[in-house]
């Protein structure tokens, strides 16, 4: 008996309610807090300055300590992030990595590994992207150039990739002062109105990569006019007083200037630069002008005017502070160096204005595209740890002040990131590696210098990868691998501090030991180690194998098992609970519980499993190799 239409229908709508139903799936939004380890939020006393990333401990479900790449540095860490596979597969083995493939390439080459060219495995962006969702990848690491492994063979109209720490950057911080070798007094008849009252005039060079285009300014008793030398656009700089105020409950950044659009750059490239006037004095014609850097902004997007728009509406784009300047003394002395503190301010006023940008274009890019998954990056806790967290665990001065008010900034770009989501959406806060504080350094090529291995052998930082003949001239042949790894072994297992101590705590070689650590693949290197507690890896300038550093100095890139190289992962939404723990899970997770919590197929080379999906994958990095061994 054939059914009227209606009960058809009816018998439809009962049907969709008896039968299981596939969630409804929000949004993802996901950030990545280059540097944040999890010790460090849970142990250090500076996490009370980040009160939003420690309600998120309780209000949502973590890992207890996410272990990143081996290792623990920032290209090859986020690589593991956004693909669910580690080096050997994913190509990516350290912030400067051997290319692949290793026929072409011999074993001491290397290329910057914060780019795409040497991705071998798909980023979660393009999984996404490739299977419907609407993508926004804000900063993230590997997306340019914009190569099909990243973006896709043609451009998608749901993807939009932004990144401008790889990008053109025409010129770098700065401070400009009227002793500056390119700093020269001008008419101010060549400013016309802008000049109006003021008694001095100047012009300096935006350097040869901006096609020597040069900014004038009159110099007025409160501010400075800028103009650009090319064009007609100005503006007003007003000279303040540094911050004496941390940024609890203030506006971040709030004495730089407004952006001045830079145009007629090479390529028609927009950009634009903010500065902060420190110090002013028009009758004598003295000035400190801090300038940010003129960066393009790389986009992918189908949507022509999205990269002009980014730079007009929301000004430069700036991905680091001005640690350069800073170390230079041009700030004025730094408090090692019997200042009061200010030069550090200035330096924390810049940071700010990294943490102001990556909030307003986040939420810029937000806005205008609508993502279902949204992605992005801030590298500010990596950046002050580098350089205060090793002063601060010392005891010295007032650094953990200083790290204090870099942390307030940080808080308050993961509230406006949060708060982009509703209830059904889902938030992951997580990281790339954390922080040891180390007072010596190992020089690892000179330790291979001393030891006659430099034609066996080349570091990665605290990896080795053989000149094996696999690769190109390669000599040393499968038979001959294991003689070879043993000599590099036994440099390491001799190597001793002044003290005469040990300074290598374990050493990884064998195949099984290389395959866990995540280089069970071309990518992979053939033998990774782990100094001892309070030394790092990194040229000291000293002729020593090991050497004393001073100051103190926060460094990853160490043995992802240990408790200080823990990243993080902190996750809210409705499927998650409160207080929820993951246990300890390995970093090739998270992009297969992104592709999870939007409900699509993972990464294509993910070897990582969500942790909703199951048992999850925990960290299980061997831990058993002796301090002295021939093995």
């Amino acid at each position: 008996m054939m059914l009227a239409r209606p009960a058809l229908v009816l018998l439809a709508l009962i049907l969709m309610v008896m039968l299981p139903q596939p969630p409804i799936s929000g949004r993802v939004f996901m950030l990545s807090l280059d540097g944040m380890g999890y010790q460090r939020l849970t142990e250090d006393p500076v996490a009370s300055e980040v009160p939003t990333l420690t309600a998120l401990l309780k209000s949502g479900a973590r890992a207890e300590g996410l272990s990143p790449a081996f290792p623990a540095s920032t290209a090859n860490s986020h690589a593991a992030l956004w693909t669910g596979t580690y080096a050997g597969r994913n190509g990516i083995l350290y912030n400067s990595t051997p290319p692949l493939p290793r026929s072409e390439h011999t074993y001491t080459e290397r290329v910057v590994g914060y780019l795409s060219d040497s991705l071998t495995a798909e980023p979660i962006w393009l999984t996404a992207a490739r299977q419907g969702v609407p993508v926004v990848a804000h900063q993230v690491t590997q997306i340019v150039p914009f190569l099909p492994q990243t973006i896709g063979d043609r451009p998608m109209p749901g993807l939009v990739g932004v990144n401008g720490f790889q990008s053109k950057m025409f010129t770098r911080w700065r401070t400009v002062r009227p002793v500056d070798a390119d700093v020269h007094t001008i008419p101010c008849a060549q400013l016309l109105a802008h000049a109006r009252g003021a008694a001095t005039c100047v012009e300096w060079s935006l350097g040869r990569d901006a096609g020597d285009r040069r900014l004038r300014a009159a110099l007025l008793p409160d501010r400075i006019v800028i103009a650009d030398a090319a064009g007609a656009a100005a503006i007003e700089v007003v000279r303040r007083a540094t911050e004496t105020t941390p940024p609890k409950r203030r506006a971040l950044a709030r004495y730089w200037s407004t952006p001045l659009l830079v145009a007629g750059l090479p390529d028609g490239v927009a950009a634009s630069l903010t500065f902060r006037l420190f110090e002013l004095n028009a009758v004598r014609g003295t000035f400190l002008l801090a300038q940010s850097p003129l960066t393009a902004s790389a986009v992918a997007t189908t949507d022509p005017s999205l990269a002009t728009s980014l730079v007009a509406e929301t000004g430069p784009m700036v991905g680091n502070g001005a640690g350069g300047s800073y170390g230079a003394g041009s700030f004025g002395p730094g408090a090692l160096a019997g200042g009061g503190g200010e030069a550090e301010r200035r330096y924390l006023e810049t940071l700010e204005l990294v943490v102001r940008q990556q909030i307003a274009q986040s939420a810029w890019l937000f806005r205008r595209r609508q993502p279902r998954l949204h992605i992005s990056y801030l590298s500010t806790a990596d950046e002050v740890d580098h350089a205060w967290y090793g002063l601060d665990r010392a005891g010295v001065g007032r650094f953990r002040e200083f790290r204090r008010w870099a942390y307030m900034a940080i808080d308050q770009a993961v509230q406006a990131f949060t708060s982009l989501a509703t209830p059904n959406d889902h938030i992951i806060i997580t990281s790339d590696h954390g922080m040891a504080a180390v007072t010596k350094l190992i020089a690892v090529d000179r330790l291979l210098d001393a030891a006659g291995l430099r034609s066996v052998a080349s570091s990665v930082h605290s990896c080795i990868v053989l000149n094996t003949s696999d690769r190109k001239d390669g000599t040393i042949l499968p038979a001959d691998r294991d003689a070879a790894v043993g000599r590099v072994r036994r440099a390491l297992t001799e190597l001793r501090t002044a003290a005469g101590t040990p300074a290598v705590a374990r050493i990884y070689s064998t195949r099984d030991e290389m395959n866990e650590l995540g280089h069970d693949g071309p990518g992979g290197a053939d033998l990774c180690f782990d100094p001892v507690p309070g030394v790092g890896i990194g040229g000291s300038g000293t002729d020593a194998v090991v050497a004393e550093v001073y100051p103190p100095r926060g460094e990853h890139g160490l043995d992802p098992s240990r408790p200080d190289m823990k990243a993080i992962l902190l996750v809210k939404g409705p499927r998650v609970g409160a207080g929820q723990s993951f246990g300890p899970l390995r970093s090739i997770a998270v992009a297969p519980l992104v592709a999870d919590l939007l409900g699509v197929q993972p990464p294509r080379n993910a070897t990582g499993v969500s942790p909703l999906a199951g048992a999850p994958l925990v960290a299980r990095y061997p831990r058993s190799s002796p301090r002295r061994s021939t093995h």
